[in-house]
């Protein structure tokens, strides 16, 4: 959990005055009865190091006759997410993988590009640069839906 504290100690300079207190917890030796939960809160799951997913807990109650009695099925997802696909504002076909700002090449500020059709506008047969352009790697969410 060492890779937690660099985070911990950004939010610990920044709170002052705050009522808030951060915590983390290992997953295998942790059960949702351990957590101290607040509807509404949002929380931050990470694993792996470096993926996170946000998440809220907005009911909680205990199990009813009609409920489902299988513990493997919770906690229950009541809603996700579904994003929709950025597609490329040139060819409008392939998933965005480039966005740009200050863009001379652009109809719209910030634009979206495949990565066939940002290199294509964006540089010329040698690799360099035409025009003036801030570019940023993006990562489509509605991939993932």
């Amino acid at each position: 959990m060492t890779h937690f504290r660099p985070i911990r100690e950004w939010a610990k300079e920044r709170r002052k005055g705050w009522p808030v207190k951060f915590y983390t917890k290992k997953m295998e030796d942790t059960t949702m009865n351990d957590l101290k939960i607040k509807l509404g809160k949002p929380y931050v799951y990470c694993h792996q190091g470096d993926c996170e997913h946000v998440l809220a807990f907005s009911d909680l109650r205990l199990l009813h006759a009609d409920d489902c009695h299988d513990l493997s099925q919770y906690p229950l997802v009541t809603r996700k997410i579904h994003y929709q696909r950025v597609i490329c504002r040139v060819c409008q076909l392939f998933t965005s993988k480039w966005v740009t700002e200050e863009d001379s090449h652009a109809p719209e500020e910030p634009c979206f590009f495949c990565d066939k059709c940002f290199r294509m506008l964006h540089y010329d047969e040698n690799g360099c640069k035409i025009g003036q352009f801030k570019a940023y790697p993006f990562v489509d969410k509605g991939v993932f839906s």
